[in-house]
């Protein structure tokens, strides 16, 4: 009898433990006809499977169609589990008069909808437009998913994330800590498409939903859902997380640094190793290390830093995130985490005083005098660049008793410039990234189109940051700004915008859609170019008029009306209107 009782107990806690891991488990993927030469079938399958997307029509996917908002919403609410941890019929019945009912939700999505507005997923302003723009754009199934991993934008406790896709600028920065998130769990690849571009406003397709849910799905399962285990099942848990393999698959698919074993299990209490510098990331406390096999071949190896990380560079302490690519390094890990690095440069700049240029052995010889006192001599080489005062020349324009800068790599000399050192630059705003390890990053573009990096000083005052005039923070400055940079030994230590020609004078423009209470405006109108554009302008300070300059309203603006004019200046996309003059 107790046995017989023991079985009970352990098929309902497997049952339990089943039924909290797969949603609306019961469906069958191999009913679908149209999935088999589908690049996502794999992904397909399972949400399907586990009840996450349903089918469009009894046997078909339709994996090529723009998924629906309001599919989303009830994917996202599956994921999340919400018939377990809400009362549904509840939040139907709060949500029912002012918005569900209002905005016209369809009656399969109406719980989906009210659980995703509840957990701050969706906004009342977001549900208003859902008929009128059914299909998520790529942007907006990122900021959805990565709300329901609780993601949130807060400057204060969550600064600028660094994203390398090259239409950076086309993200919202509200938007970019959501993006992130979904690269660091394999949702999204961050290297972007083949030209290296993130697409934001691009419809996100079934199929390419069905990968990103799936993925998603397997992180909420794994770190996000409290299931209390009973002793008895363990085994079935175990068996349930081998099944769970989309973010293997995923980081196959992602990853960005190959791996292999020959290094041994770097868990171990004291590591070390030595190899070279591929890349340092600072925002998220990585370091990707060249170790160099037996073989010949190079392994690529990335590492977590320490939080008391201790460097030295060139026998001088130093902060990690001014490794170089390049440099060789030895590193002590603890705990597979870096807690000692020291590096040679690969590149070595030093200012110097000439204290002899001589021949021999039919060689030119540089015997030089460090600012820190050290004599070091150095043999010219056909690779060797001369720079005076900002143009090229030779060796013998050069006289003892000069100041120069040099720069070597391993020693070898590869340029020797007489020019007064720059202490300022100026550019436009590539991005700016900040890490809770590292200074703040500035990358800028210069006229001539180079791009440089540098870091600002983590002691910078808001005084010495000044936007379009006034006193600022670093928080204030956007890419596409103008700014002149004041240097102090290559890190910032003043940031001044420049004034730049943002004046747009737009003529004939549609009103598409209109937010009275944010002032916020959508138009479509015609460029220059014969293409068909669509901005967002915000008329908080705007006048408005007709063309017979009579004085009107933000009220008198509706939808599907002509706008004459509008002229303000754009910041980043985004018009901000000054006079808008309605075509009556």
């Amino acid at each position: 009898m107790n046995n017989f009782k023991k079985m009970i107990a352990v098929i309902t806690a497997v049952l339990l433990l089943t039924s909290a891991c797969v949603v609306f488990a019961g469906n069958d993927a191999s009913i679908l006809t149209d999935i088999n030469n589908n690049w996502a079938k794999q992904h397909i399958v399972n949400v399907y499977n586990k009840g996450l997307m349903d089918s469009i029509e009894d046997t078909l996917f339709k994996p090529n169609d723009n998924v629906k908002k309001y599919d989303v919403m009830v994917s996202i609410s599956r994921m999340m589990r919400a018939d377990k941890v809400s009362n549904l019929t509840a939040l139907v019945e709060k949500y029912k008069t002012e918005v569900l009912d209002k905005y016209k939700v369809p009656t399969y999505a109406k719980e989906a909808v009210a659980f995703c507005l509840e957990k701050q997923i969706i906004t009342v302003y977001d549900v208003q437009w859902f008929s009128d723009f059914p299909n998520v754009q790529k942007i907006e199934a990122s900021l959805y998913l990565g709300r329901a991993f609780e993601i949130q934008y807060d400057p204060a406790k969550n600064p600028p994330v660094a994203l390398s896709f090259k239409d950076l600028s086309e993200i919202p920065i509200m938007y970019r800590s959501h993006v992130d998130f979904l690269i660091k769990i394999g949702v999204i690849d961050g290297k972007g498409d083949a030209n290296g571009n993130f697409n934001p406003r691009t419809t996100v397709t079934r199929a390419v939903f069905a990968k990103m849910l799936d993925i998603s799905n397997a992180c909420y399962e794994k770190d996000y859902l409290d299931i209390e285990e009973e002793s008895e099942v363990q085994d079935a848990a175990d068996q349930a997380d081998d099944n769970d393999t989309v973010n293997n698959d995923a980081n196959e698919d992602t990853a960005d640094v190959p791996v292999q074993d020959e290094i041994g299990d770097i868990n171990q209490d004291e590591t070390i190793l030595e190899g070279y510098i591929e890349e340092v990331i600072p925002e998220y406390g990585n370091i990707v290390i060249g170790i160099k096999q037996t073989n010949g071949t190079t392994l690529s190896k990335v590492f977590g830093v320490a939080k008391d990380i201790t460097c030295t560079i060139d026998e001088a302490q130093s902060f990690y995130w001014r490794l170089k690519k390049g440099d060789s390094v030895t590193v002590a890990l603890i705990n597979g985490e870096i807690a000692n690095v020291a590096a040679e440069s690969k590149i070595q700049k030093t200012k110097a005083t000439i204290k002899d240029i001589r021949i021999a052995d039919e060689k030119i010889i540089f015997e030089v005098q460090t600012e820190k006192g050290e004599k070091k001599s150095f043999a010219l080489t056909n690779e060797t660049t001369v720079v005076k005062d900002g143009k090229e020349a030779t060796y013998r324009d050069l006289k003892a008793g000069m100041s120069i800068a040099i720069i070597t790599s391993y020693q070898e000399l590869i340029e020797i410039n007489a020019d007064v050192t720059k202490n300022s630059d100026r550019g436009v705003i590539e991005s700016i990234s900040f890490s809770r390890t590292a200074p703040a990053k500035i990358i800028i573009k210069r006229e001539d189109g180079q791009k440089i990096e540098y870091y600002i000083n983590n002691n910078i005052k808001d005084e010495n940051i000044i936007v379009e005039g006034e006193i600022s923070s670093l928080y204030d400055l956007r890419p596409n700004m103008l700014v002149d940079l004041t240097l102090e030994n290559d890190e910032v230590t003043k940031i001044v915008t420049v004034v730049s020609d943002t004046r747009v004078n737009i003529i004939s423009a549609t009103v598409k859609e209109i937010v009275y209470d944010k002032a916020l405006i959508l138009i479509e109108y015609i460029d220059s170019s014969n293409k068909l554009v669509t901005k967002h302008v915000y008329a908080t300070d705007a006048k408005i008029a007709n063309k017979r300059l009579d004085a009107l309203t933000i009220q008198d603006i509706k939808k599907g009306i002509k706008l004459f004019s509008i002229i303000g200046k754009e910041e980043l996309g985004i018009i901000m209107a000054e006079t808008i003059i309605i075509d009556k």
